[in-house]
């Protein structure tokens, strides 16, 4: 609710990560998958668990995020406007039919770059 507070009138798309997933279920957790994706639904924002230690759904929670975004951009929620620290049309390639979300991928200059 602060996050969503500080930003008002403009909306934000959130996803909640749980992260450090290769500690496992054994009793390292500080919380509870079931907590978490209770808080989530209650929310009503998307869930995952990651670990930045083997990858798992590194990559995911991005796709997931971005794809959001994408969906609220196709939908109208959101508008594209110059002048704001929001969606700005420099992201986006027009007339891209090669890529599902019509969004330009970064390509890291340096290969070490996480």
């Amino acid at each position: 609710m602060e996050a969503k507070r500080h930003i008002e009138p403009h909306q934000a798309t959130f996803l909640m990560v749980g992260c450090k997933r290769d500690l496992g279920v054994d009793g390292h957790r500080e919380v509870g998958i079931q907590e978490a994706q209770a808080l989530a639904e209650y929310h009503r924002i998307p869930f995952l668990e990651t670990s930045a230690k083997t990858g798992l759904n590194v990559e995911e929670a991005f796709t997931v995020i971005s794809q959001q975004i994408y969906d609220k951009v196709q939908s109208g929620e959101y508008k594209i406007e110059e002048g704001w620290d929001g969606i700005k049309t420099g992201f986006l390639q027009r007339g891209s039919k090669g890529s599902r979300s019509g969004l330009v991928e970064a390509q890291p200059a340096n290969s070490n770059c996480c």
